[in-house]
């Protein structure tokens, strides 16, 4: 699929999914714990609620790698899995989505400011850079930049 966003809106008004958040709490996410890391300790869960967006007849359905930069998977210990849960996020939402729905990858803050120097410009960069890499490797239709 290498269609591009113009060809997308070309066909009306596209419906995208909602919140996952709420979801993996109704499905027993514990308050502080991270959603995307259930990309690789509960698939299952995850591609439930991918395919409870396709049921309900989303155009468009987003991944589980909102917080999946390296920069914010520091703070569990999990930065050397940025590609693994980016990809894992992005492979299954489009086993959810079949041929018909699209997936753009959610990129979110790292939660670092550059303006209060927490971080370099090049290790912000880097951070998105790999988990682009990753959500590349899952077969991303698109990027949704959010929140920044």
């Amino acid at each position: 699929m290498n269609d591009s966003l113009k060809e997308i809106l070309s066909h009306g008004i596209q419906v995208l999914d909602g919140a996952w958040g709420t979801q993996f709490q109704q499905k027993g996410l514990p308050l502080g714990q991270s959603p995307d890391l259930w990309n690789l300790e509960q698939p299952e869960k995850v591609l439930e609620v991918a395919q409870s967006y396709v049921k309900a007849g989303s155009d468009i359905i987003i991944t589980n790698t909102f917080g999946c930069s390296v920069l914010t998977l520091k703070k569990s210990g999990m930065e050397s899995k940025v590609h693994e849960l980016n990809e894992a996020g992005v492979r299954l939402s489009k086993q959810a989505a079949g041929e018909r729905v699209k997936v753009f990858a959610s990129m979110g803050p790292t939660g670092y400011l550059l303006m209060m120097g927490e971080v370099t410009e090049d290790e912000m960069f880097e951070s998105f850079r790999l988990q682009a890499e990753g959500m590349k490797a899952g077969g991303a239709d698109g990027i949704v930049v959010e929140t920044m």
